[in-house]
């Protein structure tokens, strides 16, 4: 044998990576296993080390037909106010990605003109560089041929994403897209319930991103909503901010159903976040501005008679007193 011959005849090659000969040979036999168990202990050191089961394992690389991001790639719609190096390192995590990756856009990655000046934005790049596929009102047939995915960027005045009907031969409607969906209820904000959606649309299943929130999965009616919340956690509620983050791994099958698996790489919020201190300033200043408001009692609904008494008031500062009453 030299460096320029193989040992043994390539129809021999049982691994990619590794080649130890066959276990049939005897004088060979204690090398294959040798060889081979340094692989799968290496592994097995590695799914430690993330956290998965083997399950886990199977689920994630196991037929896996692509990847979705529901928008909010990056925070700020201002491309000037994303850094260079932050797009560059994006762009490299995902040229390494084991499947396709489709997104669409959220409202922190569109300016105020929305989708037709995305262009201009840094989730477009990554379309440029051609590490994502990225999608707007538009609908893909996934391979089996009898599941079609509509996709729909951030949006809140366009509802006839809800108004679709259900293709020819598709077996499974699934709808992704970027809203305040909600579980029926009453918040402080608007938002498109799960129920009217279930009512007046004809899916199987939604998957949605803009919720922070870890909403999981809940069927309504004949519809699978489900939302994993975003990586980004939100310092509105200690649940939030400590909770772990997952993955929304959808089976398409005779009837869909989705699995969830946890993003262990995810570092937590206090090393990613400054929090304590701002809180504690920020309930502070609150608390102030709230005394000041109560400290008004308006007795009149008329506004002459309210700005006579807000002039005579002593916790009116001087600039502010000036620009309302010069």
């Amino acid at each position: 044998n030299t460096e320029n011959t193989r040992m043994y005849a390539i129809a021999d090659e049982k691994c990619l990576f590794i080649t130890c000969g066959v276990q049939g040979f005897n004088n060979n036999a204690d090398n294959y296993y040798y060889g081979w168990d340094n692989i799968v202990n290496y592994l097995e050191v590695e799914r430690q080390k993330a956290k998965l089961s083997i399950k886990d394992c199977k689920r994630i690389a196991e037929n896996v037909d692509g990847t979705i991001l529901t928008g909010d790639v990056f925070h700020q719609p201002r491309a000037n106010a994303v850094s260079h190096s932050l797009v560059s390192r994006v762009i490299n995590v995902f040229r390494d990605w084991p499947t396709p990756i489709m997104a669409i856009a959220g409202n922190h990655d569109m300016p105020e003109a929305g989708f037709k000046a995305i262009e201009k934005q840094p989730l477009y790049v990554l379309k440029n560089s051609g590490v994502i596929d990225l999608r707007h009102q538009s609908s893909m047939w996934m391979q089996d041929k009898t599941t079609c995915i509509q996709f729909f960027s951030y949006d809140t005045n366009n509802l006839d994403k809800y108004k679709l009907k259900r293709p020819k031969n598709c077996k499974h409607h699934i709808l992704v897209c970027h809203d305040m969906i909600m579980p029926e209820g009453d918040y402080p904000y608007e938002y498109i319930s799960q129920e009217w959606i279930a009512d007046n649309a004809d899916y199987d299943a939604v998957f949605w991103g803009h919720i922070h929130h870890d909403l999981g999965t809940r069927k309504v009616r004949n519809t699978l909503f489900t939302s994993a919340g975003s990586l980004v956690r939100i310092s509105r509620s200690t649940e939030n901010r400590n909770r772990q983050m997952r993955v929304a791994i959808l089976n398409v099958e005779e009837t869909l159903s989705v699995d969830f698996a946890t993003l262990t790489s995810a570092r937590s919020f206090d090393d990613v976040f400054i929090f304590n201190e701002f809180s504690t300033k920020g309930k502070e200043k609150y608390s102030e501005y709230i005394d000041k408001i109560a400290s008004f009692q308006l007795d009149s609904t008329d506004i002459d008679t309210y700005l006579t008494n807000l002039q005579e008031s002593d916790t009116l500062k001087n600039k502010v007193r000036e620009y309302i009453y010069a």
